[in-house]
């Protein structure tokens, strides 16, 4: 661990950008793949089950995730951030013990609320009393939820990687033979889906408390929570408000649009949300990569050279998802869905000025000014209910992807500004801007052809042309070309 350290802060820009995709690709994928598993079992939900019963499932298991953010409390960013500050080893336990305790006191206390209350709470929230049954089997599951995210935290701050791949690839596995099991060998019911989630959190959140042994301990004095605490709780309202955007839009649609219609934005969602697996991946990467390097003198060359490469990857793979919009949502729902294609470009340019964020908005983890943070997710919020709220009832799921994308451009371009006043750094940001625009004019024009096979085809070839062609001329530098070309020679040498 220390060896990488050293790496990453004596390494050139173009080491340290190998050993951010590295551990992208492996920390942040596994934990993106993990996250996000159960995208990969729409295709046989949308089969087995009638669009309202997919539109039940998919806002009850958004709705429902939202607390998990509050019983995290932060405790992740917080721990990231002070771990690497002491190399003593007792003091690192300490530091981990006391936030683990308090994470789990706080899940079981806030289960057994949702537990008993679960009648009066979807009666409230959905309006739907046959939710209570699922409701309280998801509120059994939460504190092993939050097990397994912390167990898989430590196991990646401390490169423990067979450990980690257990704890994400094959918990996956076994989670998908959990849910499959009950569904076709027990009952055909949406519970089935809820109770293999739970079963597969058990084992993994004890086989991840063994993994990290060496880390916990009953804490003696509570010395370090406070200072974790008054780091992390602007965090937990970043990821509150994170979770809550998708449960917003749920919870606005559900009482204006049919179950049917509901499925059909879900549909949307998950499709898109094939973005976050490269975009999570980045994020777990992000921060021990950060901190690691802010001292240096190079530093903000470094994380505008990211904030480049992450918007073209991004906006290519976000103008990809709208181009095959079609054959995707025929591959994960079927001809009955086709309707969601609609949702597909604001909710998929949402999740990519997301990301950017996390970069544009890095002055504000480097100035430990988090409090900021609540002005930015405050005022996200605010744009994204106003903007679903009006937009909703007149525009049905269309208007409430608008309202989304509208509450992540706010989000971003505040940030932004806050991070710049506190910790100045120059970073690209027209050329990012106007990246973003082309890719959003060249869908918007793919999306007004005909539903032709001929011109969807032939308007696809002519929009990915065309980005290309604006990359190359309008949005690489110089040196980046030479660098673009000379990779290409040494490809051809192969």
């Amino acid at each position: 661990m220390i060896r990488d350290i050293e790496k990453l802060r004596t390494g050139s820009i173009k080491s340290r950008l190998a050993f951010l995709l590295r551990d992208s690709a492996f920390y942040g994928g596994l934990s993106a793949f993990a996250s996000m598993a159960s995208v990969f079992l729409v295709p046989l939900y949308t089969r087995m089950f009638t669009k309202a019963e997919f539109g039940s499932y998919d806002i009850l298991s958004v709705v429902v995730m939202v607390v998990v953010p509050f019983l995290i409390m932060g405790q992740d960013s917080a721990i990231a951030r002070h771990f690497y500050e002491t190399e003593d080893q007792a003091e690192r336990r300490a530091l981990v013990s006391q936030s683990v305790v308090f994470q789990i006191a706080l899940s079981l206390a806030t289960s057994c609320v949702l537990f008993f209350s679960a009648d009066l709470l979807v009666s409230h929230l959905f309006g739907q009393p046959s939710f209570a049954h699922y409701f309280r089997v998801i509120a059994l599951s939460l504190p092993f939820v939050v097990l397994c995210r912390i167990t898989r935290n430590l196991l990646k701050w401390t490169f423990q990687r067979q450990r980690f791949l257990v704890m994400t690839l094959v918990s996956v596995i076994v989670q998908f033979a959990c849910i499959l099991g009950y569904l076709l060998l027990i009952e055909r019911s949406i519970v089935g889906i809820f109770v293999g989630q739970l079963l597969s959190y058990a084992v993994f959140a004890l086989l991840g408390v063994w993994y990290c042994r060496d880390f916990l301990t009953l804490p003696r004095h509570w010395h370090y929570l406070g200072r974790l605490l008054n780091y992390g709780w602007p965090f937990m309202l970043i990821a509150l408000v994170g979770a809550l955007t998708p449960a917003v839009d749920r919870v606005f649609m559900v009482n204006v649009v049919s179950l049917e219609t509901l499925a059909l934005y879900a549909l949307g969602k998950k499709l898109t949300s094939l973005l976050n697996l490269p975009l999570q991946g980045f994020q777990v990467a992000w921060g021990p990569f950060v901190f690691s390097i802010y001292q240096q003198a190079d530093a903000a060359a470094t994380y505008d050279r990211v904030l480049g490469l992450y918007t073209l990857f991004m906006t290519g793979v976000s103008l990809g998802v709208v181009l095959l919009a079609d054959p995707l949502i025929l591959v994960f729902g079927s001809g009955q869905y086709l309707g969601s294609r609609v949702v597909v470009l604001p909710l998929a340019l949402a999740i990519v000025v997301d990301g950017i964020s996390w970069i544009t908005g890095v002055g504000i983890n480097l100035s430990k000014k988090t409090y900021l943070t609540t002005i930015v997710y405050a005022i996200s919020m605010s744009v994204t209910v106003a903007a679903v709220a009006l937009l909703v009832p007149p525009f049905g799921m269309v208007g409430a992807a608008w309202g989304v994308l509208l509450g992540r451009v706010a989000q971003t371009g505040v940030k932004t500004y806050l991070a710049r006043r506190v910790w100045p750094l120059r970073l690209s940001l027209g050329r990012v801007s106007l990246l973003l625009g082309v890719t959003a004019l060249l869908s918007l024009a793919f999306q007004a052809l005909p539903n032709l096979l001929w011109a969807q085809a032939l308007g696809g070839m002519l929009a990915g042309v065309a980005f290309l062609g604006f990359t190359w001329f309008g949005f690489l530098d110089p040196a980046e070309r030479a660098q673009v070309l000379a990779f290409g020679r040494k490809l051809r040498h192969l």
